[in-house]
């Protein structure tokens, strides 16, 4: 994705420092759009639409399509706002679709809950290894708990602990620790895998785990000391280089750079493809930090041999503070 401007070269809203097109939802625009199947033809009349309906501002189109493209992939394609502004805490003005009870087995346990479906989610639903948000959805006076976010097909599922009227226009509320500390140690694997992976070391990483209080990742051999204690060392290095991060929404295959994996061949929906600068190419459907710094630092715990792979524990950011202090 394209990388969103600082806000000093935004246009903004007379009401508020924020940009005035980033809180535009342009759902009129995308409705009026013409149908089809080629997303550019979709761009390109959002944003004559959007610069016809606001020709008194001074609006900067190439900035303006930047953003535009990121939201009407993201309408079209079924993603949600936690994918491609992982930052936002909170989000008014979002309405329930649907509630209902049902139950749901969360941590080995079954839980009775209500289901709720809503026009857009900064919740994360669990995927691509990391677990789904908590947090509050708000309206007037009474909320409910968010305790998990799930997906089924392509609905963000919200498990909550109160019934909300179907219609009601929400407020929204993450639980930022929880998403803050679960983005650190999924772009924390991001980055010890792809250091893995370079020639130096050729290990590649079969699978991982985001655990409550340490990760891990699976290699596909084992690794020794010296080995983990060079990567260690890359990893903090990169961090402390400020490394960005970002993510580039892609509508096709075709559009895969050299260095992605391949997709299946009945793939369907958006292409998220995470950018580590200089290191790393991931297709990932989880939220991730905009710069290395943002996670502080990485530790690598220790290794171990396992029916002829090498299983590396790891801790990053907040958590290497928590190790340190022995909680």
């Amino acid at each position: 994705m394209s990388h969103i401007p600082p806000l000093a070269s935004l246009v903004l809203s007379p009401q508020s420092s924020a940009p005035y097109f980033w809180t535009h939802p342009f759902q009129k625009e995308i409705a009026d759009a013409p149908k089809s199947k080629k997303t550019n033809i979709i761009l390109v009349s959002v944003l004559s639409n959007f610069c016809k309906n606001n020709n008194s501002r001074k609006i900067e189109k190439y900035t303006i399509y930047i953003y535009i493209k990121q939201l009407v992939l993201l309408q079209i394609n079924m993603a949600w706002r936690c994918q491609i502004e992982p930052y936002l805490k909170t989000l008014q003005n979002v309405n329930v679709k649907h509630c209902s009870a049902g139950s749901y087995k969360f941590k080995n346990k079954k839980i009775e809950c209500f289901k709720i479906l809503l026009t857009e989610t900064i919740f994360f639903p669990e995927g691509g290894g990391q677990p789904g948000d908590n947090g509050k959805i708000t309206w007037g006076d009474d909320s409910s708990s968010v305790f998990y976010t799930v997906r089924e097909g392509e609905n963000a599922v919200h498990l909550c602990d109160k019934q909300v009227p179907e219609g009601t226009e929400v407020s929204l509320e993450v639980d930022w620790d929880s998403r803050f500390d679960n983005m650190s140690q999924h772009s924390g694997q991001h980055l010890i895998s792809a250091i893995f992976e370079q020639p130096e070391f050729n290990a590649s990483t079969i699978s991982w785990n985001l655990g409550d209080d340490k990760s891990f990742i699976e290699l596909s051999r084992p690794v020794t000391d010296e080995e983990v204690q060079r990567v260690e060392n890359m990893c903090n290095e990169a961090i402390r280089k400020r490394t960005r991060v970002s993510v580039e929404l892609l509508t096709s295959k075709e559009d895969l750079r050299k260095g992605c994996k391949d997709l299946p061949k009945d793939f369907a929906g958006p292409i998220r493809v995470v950018n580590i600068d200089g290191i790393d190419q991931n297709m990932c459907c989880g939220t991730h930090v905009e710069s290395l710094s943002d996670l502080q630092a990485i530790k690598l715990l220790h290794q171990e041999k396992k029916k002829g792979k090498g299983i590396v524990w790891f801790v990053c950011g907040q958590r290497v503070l928590k190790t340190l202090a022995g909680k």
